[in-house]
C-alpha cells in the first residue's frame, strides 16, 4: 500500500498541516470532489476540507449526514437510558419491551447486548422502514410481528449478522423505559447537554438505525465523540455516566463470523477496528463518512465526503484497520486440485435474497437471485468464483455490493457448511432455514 502522502508525524500539529496531507491525498481526484476531516486529540480540534477553490482550513462546520453513524448515538442513548433505569444490557428485549405474553419465544431469549451487537439472530432484509403507531412512537408488535414473519438466521448470541433490526429493537426499548420518542431522546439526552447546536433534520421520523436526512457538523460529531474519550465520566448535567458505553464495548467485543477487510468485532452499537480503536461507517454509492476513536491517544477522527482512497491514503499508517490488513491468498493452481468444492455447493438464503452455489467442472459458481423486491440484487447468469484461503472466493465478475467476496463459514458434522459471509452479514444454508431445525430458533 503506498503510504508516501500519510502523516509523517502523527498527529498533525494543527490544521494547517492537517490541510496539506490532505491536499496530498486528494491529488488526482476530481476538482468537484467535496472532503472534510476533523481530527480531535485530547482537546485539541483541527480541521481542513476540500471543494471548489483548493483546500483549505476550516472550523468544522461542513455538516455531514449521519446515516448509519447514527447506530452509534442510538447505542449511546442505550447506556445512559438503561443507567438511569437501574437496567443491564443482558436483560431479554421481550421483558424490557413489555411484549413478553404476546411475543414468540426466540424474543424473549434475545439480550438488549444481543440487539446492540448484531447478534440477536433476526432477519429484517425484507423489512425496509420501521412501524410507528399513529402517534409517533415505534409499533414494537408490528415490528416484532414482520421480524417473526422471517425464518430467523441463528440463534440469539450465535452469529454477528449486521442489519437494521437491532438499532429498532433497542430504540423501542428506549421509548419503552422513558415514555418519550426517539427524536425526543437524541435531542434531551444528547443534543442539548452537550450543545450540538449544528443538528438539522431531527424529528420524529428520524431513524435509529440510518438516521433519514439527519445531518451534524464535524465539529458537533467530534464534540459527541469526545463524550466517550473523556477520562471524568463525562457527566453532564448530574447524568449517569455517558462512558458506560465505552467501558461496555471494550470489555466485550463480539468477533465477526469471517475475515472482513477492515473491521474485527462488534461492541455495543460500535464496530472495533483493532488494538482498542473503534467507530463506524456510513457508506453508500452517493456518500461516505466514517468515524473513529482511540481511547488510548485520546484522539478521533470523523471523515466525511470524498472517497474510500483519500480516506485510505490519510490514515492508513495511523490507523489499526490497515497496518493490520492480512487479506486472503488466492489458491495456486495445484491446491486447486485437492479442493472438495461439494463442501460448498447449495443455497443460501436471506429473506430477500438466495445466493445458490453450484459448479462447472472443478470450478465453483454463484447465482444471486431476489426472493422478493429487493432494488440491489440482480439475478443473471452464473457467476465464476476464485479460489482463496479460508474458504474465501472472489466472483470473478463483480456482483455489486451485495457480494464483494464470500467466504463459506460453521462447518456441519458433514462437512458441509452451515453458513456464507459476505464481510456485513450472513445466509443460512437453505435446508436448515426452512426445515424441521428451524423450529429452535423460533
Amino acid at each position: 500500500m503506498d503510504n508516501t502522502r500519510n502523516f509523517d508525524l502523527w498527529p498533525p500539529r494543527d490544521s494547517h498541516e492537517l490541510a496539506r496531507h490532505l491536499a496530498g491525498a486528494t491529488i488526482g481526484g476530481r476538482g468537484s470532489d467535496r472532503v472534510s476531516v476533523g481530527i480531535l486529540v485530547g482537546n485539541e480540534r483541527f480541521f481542513a476540507s476540500k471543494g471548489d477553490h483548493g483546500v483549505v482550513t476550516s472550523t468544522g462546520d461542513d455538516p455531514i449526514v449521519l446515516g448509519c453513524l447514527t447506530k452509534v448515538f442510538t447505542a449511546t442513548l442505550v447506556a445512559e437510558v438503561i443507567a438511569r433505569h437501574s437496567t443491564s444490557p443482558q436483560h431479554d428485549a421481550a421483558t424490557l419491551l413489555e411484549q413478553s405474553d404476546s411475543c414468540a419465544p426466540s424474543l424473549r431469549r434475545i439480550r438488549l447486548h444481543d440487539l446492540l451487537n448484531h447478534t440477536h439472530g433476526l432477519d429484517a432484509s425484507l423489512l425496509q422502514t420501521l412501524p410507528r403507531r399513529a402517534d409517533g412512537f415505534i409499533d414494537p408488535r408490528a415490528l416484532w410481528e414482520a421480524l417473526s414473519a422471517v425464518p430467523q438466521l441463528s440463534a440469539p448470541g450465535e452469529l454477528y449478522s449486521y442489519g437494521n433490526a437491532g438499532a429498532w429493537l433497542s430504540a423501542a426499548i428506549l421509548e419503552q423505559l422513558t415514555r418519550r420518542k426517539y427524536y425526543e431522546l437524541f435531542l434531551e439526552r444528547l443534543v442539548q447537554p452537550l450543545g450540538l447546536t449544528s443538528v438539522r433534520n431531527l424529528d420524529v421520523d428520524t431513524c435509529p438505525a440510518r438516521g433519514n436526512r439527519i445531518t451534524m457538523s464535524i465539529y458537533d460529531v467530534l464534540t459527541f465523540l469526545h463524550l466517550h474519550l473523556r477520562h471524568d465520566g463525562a457527566r453532564i448535567d448530574h447524568s449517569p455516566h455517558f462512558s458506560a458505553n465505552l467501558a461496555s464495548m471494550r470489555s466485550d467485543p463480539f468477533p465477526l463470523p469471517g475475515w472482513s477487510p477492515s473491521e474485527c468485532a462488534s461492541c455495543e452499537g460500535w464496530k472495533s477496528y483493532g488494538s482498542e480503536c473503534f467507530g463506524h461507517n456510513a457508506i453508500s454509492h452517493r456518500y461516505l463518512a466514517l468515524v473513529r476513536i482511540h481511547p488510548a491517544t485520546q484522539t478521533a477522527i470523523v471523515f466525511a465526503g470524498g472517497s474510500y482512497t483519500t480516506f485510505v491514503r490519510l490514515f492508513s499508517s495511523v490507523l489499526p484497520e490497515f497496518r493490520n490488513l492480512r487479506p486472503p491468498r488466492l489458491l495456486p493452481a495445484e491446491a486447486l486440485t485437492t479442493l472438495d468444492i461439494e463442501r460448498y455447493t447449495g443455497t443460501y438464503r436471506t429473506g430477500a435474497l438466495a445466493l445458490k452455489i453450484g459448479r462447472i467442472d472443478t470450478t465453483l459458481t454463484c447465482d444471486l437471485t431476489p426472493m422478493a423486491k429487493h432494488p440491489r440484487a440482480h439475478s443473471g447468469e452464473s457467476t465464476p468464483l476464485i479460489a482463496a484461503s479460508d474458504d474465501v472466493f472472489f466472483p470473478r465478475v463483480s456482483c455489486g455490493p451485495e457480494l464483494p467476496y464470500l467466504q463459506f463459514i460453521v462447518p456441519r458434522n458433514d462437512e458441509k457448511f452451515e453458513y456464507l459471509w459476505n464481510g456485513k452479514y450472513v445466509w443460512r444454508r437453505s435446508e436448515t432455514t426452512h426445515g424441521g431445525r428451524d423450529n429452535a430458533f423460533r
